[in-house]
């Protein structure tokens, strides 16, 4: 296991409402909701740990080659899907 890199250990992030950042402006026409977001009032669990914290890893030194040949076959399977749906997206699909 390994310290989720999503939420960084914590279990929760910011909203997705909130992916494009907030300005200074945006905190200081509204103190109450800067000290709201600044208490995690709008916090989420982790979408990739889901609030665990940590999530599994391969141990690379520990699997065997067979093993490891399999899991990176995976993780290039992984990244082709990703990147046709996004070439899918992108055509209007």
């Amino acid at each position: 296991m390994e310290v989720c890199h999503r939420c960084e250990g914590r279990g929760v992030h910011d909203h997705e409402a909130f992916s494009n950042g907030i300005s200074q402006d945006e905190f200081r026409e509204d103190p109450d909701f800067f000290d709201d977001y600044r208490a995690g009032v709008y916090s989420v669990p982790c979408s990739v740990c889901r609030g665990q914290n940590v999530v599994p890893t391969v141990d690379t030194d520990r699997a065997s080659k067979e093993d490891l040949e399999a899991y990176y076959r995976h993780l290039q399977s992984e990244s082709d899907y990703r990147r046709e749906c996004e070439a899918e997206r992108r055509m209007g699909a």
